[in-house]
């Protein structure tokens, strides 16, 4: 994971866990037992965001603010 996102080591569990704190996604402990696997799996309102942003590129309005992406979260608040 750290050379494709081209990131110091922390830096990706930083932002996974950035996305959770959203509750745009999921840690889900690996069945085994091998603790240090974790999967990631998208939440009800992380598809929602995903969808809108995408339905707004296909538009080709691709000025996506800050705002808009409050508004998107804000959605299954």
């Amino acid at each position: 994971m750290r050379l494709s996102l081209k990131h110091r080591r922390p830096q990706p569990s930083r932002k996974i866990n950035t996305l959770q704190d959203k509750g745009l996604i999921e840690k889900v402990r690996a069945a085994g037992n091998d603790q240090r696997t974790v999967l990631i799996e998208v939440t009800k309102k992380g598809s929602t965001v995903y969808q809108a942003v995408k339905k707004a590129i296909k538009k080709n309005d691709l000025t996506i603010e800050q705002s808009d992406v409050d508004g998107l979260i804000a959605i299954d608040e």
